[in-house]
């Protein structure tokens, strides 16, 4: 793959990270109810999936999703049913004030912020079959002399 056509495949990804979706919501809701670091860590977390996906995408896994509705069905299914998971928790939680003591954020670790926004990240499968369709494109495109 040539430079200019990676540059705007990374600037692709960029713009599908920072585009408002579940990860954001989810690192959103982690900064106000347990603070910066926490979602910072959400975020690596998110962005650690997204770069898997890259990866995934490049070994064709994107195009397999592409080509089976049942089996992008299932992925999409399993990733509502986490989100649907996640908000009946939140509503059936007990309510909190904004400001959260330091005890309740000792109890939750920060690997179990990672694993949460890693989760949310590679349960979205728009996100593999946007980048399969980056790939694949910037390979049939034919090389500038």
């Amino acid at each position: 793959m040539i430079l200019s056509t990676w540059l705007v495949y990374v600037a692709a990804v960029l713009v599908l990270t920072v585009t408002p979706g579940p990860s954001v919501l989810m690192c959103i809701s982690t900064a106000v109810q347990h603070g910066t670091r926490r979602a910072m860590t959400a975020a690596l977390g998110s962005t650690t999936a997204i770069a898997c996906l890259m990866l995934l995408s490049m070994l064709g896994l994107g195009t397999v999703l592409a080509a089976s509705e049942a089996l992008f069905s299932a992925l999409k299914w399993l990733g509502a049913a986490y989100l649907a998971y996640l908000g009946v928790t939140l509503l059936l939680s007990k309510p909190s004030n904004l400001a959260v003591p330091n005890s309740a954020l000792a109890e939750v670790g920060m690997r179990t912020f990672f694993l949460r926004g890693l989760w949310i990240g590679a349960s979205n499968p728009k996100a593999l079959l946007f980048l399969a369709l980056c790939f694949r494109s910037s390979l049939t495109r034919p090389p500038r002399n």
